[in-house]
Formats: C-alpha cells, structure tokens, sequence
C-alpha cells in the first residue's frame, strides 16, 4: 500500500483506515517487524527511489522531489542530504 503511494503526501491515518487496526496498535506492529516507524520506513524508501530517478540523469531535483512525495525541493534536499551526506544534485552527477 505503501509503495503504491510513495508519490503522494504520507498519511498515517488513511493507511491505518485502510488496514483496519488502530493507529497505535498498527504502529507497534509495524516498528516491531521492521525496527522503523511508518513515516521512516517510507520516507527511506522515497529517499531510495529518489536514488533511482537521479542515477538515470533524465530527472530535474526539482521533478524526483514532487515524484517521490516531497512537497517541496528544498525540503526533499534537506532530507536527503541528512541521509545520504550528499545533495540530490552531487548524487546525480555520480
């Protein structure tokens, strides 16, 4: 459900409404399995398929970032340099 939606905003509440369980209760399941809490786990792998879009070289910053969910660039290249340690832009030119 996740994955399918990784170009959109993440909302907990309509992935838990989706899944049927509490908030609190699908968090603890989730963490559980995978150590992260689902905004981490997303936004990971939105970070990952950032990745991919920039590796190509056919894709602006600007467009990976609105591809992947991120509202805005900027914040998208704060994210991902905390990440990763480079910008989006020094990753694309590797």
């Amino acid at each position: 459900w996740i994955e399918n939606r990784l170009g959109s905003p993440f909302w907990l509440n309509e992935l838990v409404a989706h899944i049927g369980y509490s908030r609190s209760r699908f968090c603890a399941i989730f963490k559980s399995h995978t150590g992260l809490t689902p905004l981490e786990w997303a936004t990971n792998r939105r970070l990952e398929k950032a990745q991919e879009l920039l590796s190509s070289g056919k894709t602006s910053v600007a467009d990976v970032a609105r591809a992947v969910g991120f509202r805005t660039p900027a914040f998208f290249a704060k994210t991902f340099r905390t990440h990763y340690g480079v910008t989006p832009g020094k990753w694309a030119a590797t």
